[in-house]
């Protein structure tokens, strides 16, 4: 579905997106409506209040859950399913307790080696797997085992995971929000290099509105019962970013911008409790 004129359409699209779970007191309807898209190499964050469908956006994406109503494309193709073009990354590593670094990043591989007979493309997947865990900062773990890694180091491997079979898009579920503050600043930092280097596009969802200015191009404002977007942040803070930014004037205004959204939100909520 190629936009008249020939200009490609964005990487990912959601329209009039929809869902609605069953509960013994009825339907209930987490998102409604929802529509928005994410640019080729974009970093978009999902910033809303508890139980706005941040995740549940996350999963239909995935296509690990299907829409009561609306659709969802990547590139040209509407989501069915799951697939390669998307990696994932949770709040929980899912990292496989009994195998290296290195072999849980290259886990991802496998099913592709298995399917490609040229030699040359199996040696390339393998090293493009030593070239993130490089990346990522793992290079002195590649042989350890999950319970000898701390917790930033377990999500640093499971982004390079993520990211090996080159997916169009990265998906990432509050990845950092188990981690320490300290922990945390450091995993921000490292993706913000990661993202920009690999040119990856990212969907990212947080609860943390000061990690949303740090890391997106664009910030998408839900508010719920039902999810909803309500609004959309351009952050025209240039690139490249440090945390140090945290203290520019620029970043506490569209840092103040969005918490003016959500408590509005939580005002709207409360009057209709």
């Amino acid at each position: 579905m190629t936009p008249a004129g020939g200009e490609a359409p964005p990487l990912l699209r959601l329209r009039s997106v929809t869902k609605v779970f069953p509960s013994e007191r009825g339907p209930v309807t987490a998102l409604s409506d929802i529509s928005f898209d994410v640019e080729e190499g974009e970093f978009v964050c999902l910033v809303g209040t508890s139980g706005c469908g941040k995740s549940t956006i996350l999963t239909l994406v995935a296509g690990l859950l299907e829409a009561s109503d609306g659709r969802a494309w990547l590139a040209e193709s509407e989501i069915l399913g799951p697939g390669p073009d998307r990696g994932l990354v949770f709040q929980r590593d899912n990292l496989f307790p009994w195998l290296t670094v290195t072999e849980n990043v290259r886990f991802g591989l496998t099913l592709s080696a298995n399917r490609s007979r040229d030699p040359a493309e199996v040696k390339a997947l393998q090293e493009r797997a030593d070239g993130l865990i490089k990346a990522v900062g793992l290079d002195a773990f590649r042989d350890a085992l999950p319970d000898q890694l701390s917790g930033g180091m377990r999500q640093r491997a499971a982004i390079a995971r993520a990211l090996v079979l080159r997916p169009r898009l990265l998906l990432m579920d509050e990845p950092f929000g188990a981690l320490d503050a300290q922990t945390r600043e450091r995993m921000q930092a490292m993706l913000l290099d990661l993202s920009q280097s690999q040119g990856t596009t990212v969907l990212f969802v947080t609860h943390d509105v000061e990690e949303a200015v740090l890391l997106a191009d664009r910030i998408v404002v839900m508010h719920a019962h039902p999810g909803r977007v309500v609004d959309q942040i351009i952050v025209d803070i240039p690139r490249p970013r440090h945390v140090r930014m945290k203290l520019d004037p620029a970043f506490a205004r569209i840092r103040g911008r969005v918490l003016d959204m959500l408590h509005a939100s939580e005002t709207e909520e409360e009057s209709v409790a």
